[in-house]
């Protein structure tokens, strides 16, 4: 069902700003070979692993070819001054990439502006089996605290650390 609403656009534009958004690119633009498999283990914190932090052992990054581009090229812009930016998106309980497959991640419109704005998605992936909060669902309310630590603590490093992976997997 097409109900001509941009979700994503709208998103967008509230997280970084109606000005800073530009309009999406024809989805014939977005590419599967730009959306890269992650494992998660490798962005998380010392001391965690994906079964603590109630992740899959896989994740995904959309990432654009100008910030592929850009980053072989070792440069900091991508030729017009600005840098890729990353933006996180986390998947509704029961949308990982175990129950609907990848083809969301390239149709949701998100990978569309990633590629006119210079935007790398983030999609980390929820783990299904033995999640307490419920199959492919995050952990919003730190349900997983153990040992006085929260499984939130991971999500800044997490965008932080998935930077640099991402980095090395466009090489």
């Amino acid at each position: 069902m097409n109900c001509q609403y941009d979700m994503s656009g709208a998103m967008l534009r509230w997280v970084l700003g109606e000005v800073h958004v530009k309009p999406k690119v024809a989805q014939g633009v977005v590419k599967a070979r730009n959306l890269i498999e992650v494992n998660q283990q490798r962005l998380l914190p010392a001391g965690w692993n994906v079964s603590g932090a109630l992740l899959d052992q896989v994740g995904f990054a959309y990432v654009p070819e100008i910030c592929r581009k850009k980053w072989r090229r070792g440069n900091s812009s991508n030729g017009n001054g600005s840098s890729c930016a990353i933006h996180v998106h986390y998947h509704g309980c029961g949308d990982s990439c175990r129950d609907v497959s990848t083809s969301d991640m390239l149709q949701n419109g998100l990978a569309a502006y990633a590629e006119s704005n210079n935007l790398l998605i983030l999609y980390p992936q929820a783990a299904k089996a033995n999640n307490p909060v419920g199959a492919g669902c995050f952990d919003w309310c730190v349900t997983c605290n153990h040992a006085n630590q929260s499984c939130l603590l991971w999500l800044d490093r997490y965008k932080l650390r998935s930077s640099v992976v991402v980095r090395m997997l466009v090489w």
